[in-house]
């Protein structure tokens, strides 16, 4: 079954989902995403759970902050962006 992004809004909107959204109101969405399979999309979100400055970089198609970011903390030699701590 495929969700229809208006729709699951619309559900946040009126608060029908009690949590994170039910206090943030108006929502906007940024970003979606579709997966064949449920497990793919469980994956995925678990995944961005606490990507808080990679979301930001989603929502504003830097992707170059976002590549750095979602790399190990190993990996993270230098900043791209050096005005943004991470």
């Amino acid at each position: 079954m495929r969700a229809e992004p208006d729709k699951r809004i619309g559900e946040h909107q009126s608060g029908k989902y009690p949590g994170h959204t039910d206090h943030r109101r108006p929502v906007e969405l940024v970003h979606a995403d579709w997966f064949e399979r449920i497990t793919d999309a469980i994956a995925a979100e678990r995944q961005n759970k606490g990507w808080s400055r990679a979301k930001e970089a989603l929502i504003a198609e830097n992707w170059e902050r976002l590549q750095f970011l979602t790399k190990r903390p190993s990996a993270q030699r230098t900043s791209p962006n050096p005005t943004t701590s991470r």
